[in-house]
């Protein structure tokens, strides 16, 4: 399942992707990211290595039978520039 806000289903896990700069994956950044429940601010720490994997706890999907909820996987892709100036 994939919605405009980019979500994509896998069980009661939410997987979203997006990109941040090679200066913000240095030195650190807050993002803000898209949830089932609206937004989530989410902190980058410095030395963020590409496809870094960060996990919101409880912003998934409810499970039908038990009712907890999964989490929401933010993978952090890191832009790189083609060159420096």
């Amino acid at each position: 399942m994939k919605n405009n806000s980019g979500l994509r289903r896998d069980g009661e896990d939410l997987l979203y992707e997006t990109e941040i700069s090679f200066i913000d994956a240095i030195l650190g950044t807050k993002i803000t990211v898209p949830t089932i429940n609206g937004k989530a601010e989410l902190k980058i720490p410095n030395g963020t290595q590409p496809n870094a994997v960060f996990r919101l706890k409880g912003e998934g999907m409810p499970n039908i039978r038990t009712g907890r909820k999964g989490d929401e996987l933010v993978t952090v892709r890191v832009r790189i520039p083609k060159s420096i100036s």
